[in-house]
C-alpha cells in the first residue's frame, strides 16, 4: 500500500501549481499512487475535492498577485530605463545646463514619481480584476471541474434544496436517466451537487459512477428495454449480475477506451424485448420466491449478440431492495415468457418456465 499522506502532499503542490485544475489523464503519477495506496477513481476524486478544500486560496492567490507584481514592475522598471538611454549624439546636441542645487526641485525631477504612481496603480488595477476574476469564474469553474461526476439511473431523479426526502416543498426539479450531477460532498444518503445548472441534493441510492452507469445502459439493447425495466433495484440486479459473470453490454469502442483504457474482449449480451404493450414479453415480474416478501421478483431473458444463445435470470429481493440471483438457465432461441411457477423437488425448491411465440 501506498503512503495516503505521501499522496495528499504531492495533490496539495499539483493543485497550487496548476491553479486548482488537475487533469488526471495528465497525471498519470497521481493516479498510480492512488492505486498503490488503494483507491478507486470515486475515492481518488473525493480526495482531491477534500484536499482542494484545505487549501487558502486567498493566501495563494495573493502569493501570485505578490509575484506578479514584483515581475510586472521590474519589467516596467527596465522599459523605463531603456527608454531614458539616448545615444550620445542626441546627448551633444542638448544646450548645456548649469547644475545647481535649485534644478533638483525643478518640474522635470517630479517625472520618476509619477511614473512610479502610475506603475502602482497598474498593478492595483491588476489585483482587483483577478480577484473578481477568481471570485466570479475562477472559483466556481474548478469546484466544477474537480467534483465527482456521477450519473442518475432512475427514470425520475428528485433534485431537492435539503437533504430530506418525502416531501414537496424542497423539490426544485426532476432529473431525467442519464443526467450527469457533479458531486461536491456526500454521504451515505444524499449527495450535494450540480446537474443542468442548479445546485440541490440528490438520493446517492440512485447514483451510478461513470462506468458503472455506462455498464449499465449498455445492457439494454434499446429505449423499450430500459422502458419495461424501468425499477432501479431490477437494474441493479443485472448490472450486478453482468459484473459478477464477467460479461458486458453493447458499447461503443470508443467510450470502452475511455472507461477501460482499452476494447474489452468479453462476451456482450443484452435484454431484448418486444414491444411495451405485449401481454407476454422477455420481463416478468412473478412473486414466487417469497410471497411475504414486499417486492415482485424479477425475471428476464438475456441475450448473446454473438451467438444468439438466450438465457434465462431470475431475481428476488430483500427488504433494502437488494438483489439476489435465485436461478438462471438456458432459454430456448425463440418466445417469450408466459409464467414462472414454483415447484418442490425432493423438498428443495425449483422454479419452472413457460414460453410462448
Amino acid at each position: 500500500m501506498g503512503s495516503l499522506d505521501a499522496l495528499k502532499d504531492h495533490i496539495h503542490d499539483v493543485l497550487i501549481e496548476y491553479d486548482g485544475d488537475i487533469r488526471l489523464d495528465d497525471h498519470p503519477d497521481i493516479m498510480k499512487e492512488a492505486r498503490e495506496a488503494g483507491l478507486d477513481e470515486r475515492q481518488l476524486s473525493k480526495l482531491i475535492q477534500d484536499v482542494y478544500s484545505t487549501i487558502n486560496w486567498d493566501v495563494v492567490k495573493k502569493q501570485k498577485e505578490d509575484e506578479f507584481a514584483r515581475l510586472e514592475a521590474l519589467k516596467k522598471a527596465n522599459a523605463i530605463a531603456r527608454s531614458n538611454t539616448q545615444p550620445a549624439a542626441a546627448i551633444q546636441k542638448r544646450p548645456v545646463q548649469q547644475t545647481s542645487r535649485n534644478n533638483v526641485n525643478s518640474p522635470g525631477s517630479s517625472q520618476p514619481t509619477s511614473r512610479a504612481s502610475a506603475i502602482t496603480a497598474v498593478v492595483l488595477l491588476l489585483g482587483i480584476t483577478a480577484f473578481i476574476g477568481y471570485a466570479a469564474w475562477l472559483k466556481p469553474y474548478l469546484k466544477d471541474k474537480n467534483a465527482t461526476r456521477m450519473y442518475s439511473y432512475a427514470n425520475t431523479l428528485v433534485m431537492r434544496s435539503s437533504p430530506s426526502s418525502g416531501a414537496d416543498y424542497n423539490t426544485i426539479g426532476n432529473l431525467s436517466y442519464g443526467t450527469e450531477i457533479l458531486v461536491y460532498s456526500f454521504t451515505s444518503d444524499w449527495a450535494n451537487g450540480k446537474a443542468n445548472g442548479t445546485t440541490g441534493y440528490v438520493s446517492t441510492q440512485f447514483l451510478l459512477n461513470k462506468k458503472d452507469f455506462h455498464e449499465l445502459n449498455a445492457i439494454f439493447a434499446d429505449d423499450e428495454a430500459k422502458e419495461i425495466i424501468k425499477t432501479t433495484k431490477c437494474r441493479k440486479a443485472l448490472l450486478s449480475y453482468f459484473t459478477t459473470k464477467g460479461i458486458m453490454g453493447k458499447m461503443d469502442p470508443e467510450l470502452q477506451k475511455e472507461i477501460y483504457g482499452e476494447v474489452q474482449n468479453k462476451e456482450v449480451w443484452q435484454v431484448f424485448v418486444g414491444p411495451k404493450n405485449n401481454t407476454v414479453n422477455n420481463v416478468a415480474y412473478p412473486k414466487i420466491v417469497n410471497a411475504r416478501s414486499k417486492f415482485s421478483d424479477f425475471a428476464c431473458v438475456i441475450k448473446n449478440i454473438e451467438s444468439g444463445k438466450r438465457r434465462l435470470l431470475l431475481f428476488s429481493f430483500d427488504d433494502l431492495e437488494n438483489p439476489t440471483l435465485v436461478m438462471e438457465k438456458d432459454a430456448p432461441d425463440q418466445g417469450y415468457i408466459k409464467s414462472v411457477k414454483s415447484m418442490y423437488i425432493n423438498g428443495s425448491p425449483d422454479y419452472y418456465v413457460t414460453y410462448v411465440n
